[in-house]
């Protein structure tokens, strides 16, 4: 038996996933740009498929 959950209750389940990939996302983003040796954001843009504008606002919080 498959229990169907509530609509609402899967787009808060989705929201908070996509909050956690996003932090997780970022802070690896931070941690390339911090490391040794450092990873330009062209570099990193190239790696993780964002733009660089992304990668400076993510830089940039």
């Amino acid at each position: 038996m498959t229990v169907t959950a509530d609509p609402a209750e899967r787009i808060r389940e989705a929201v908070a996933q996509l909050e956690k990939w996003r932090t997780e996302r970022d802070a690896a983003i931070r941690a390339a740009a911090a490391g040794e040796p450092a990873l330009s954001p062209t570099e990193i843009a190239r790696a993780s498929g964002l733009s660089r504008m992304q990668v400076y606002r993510i830089l940039g919080q």
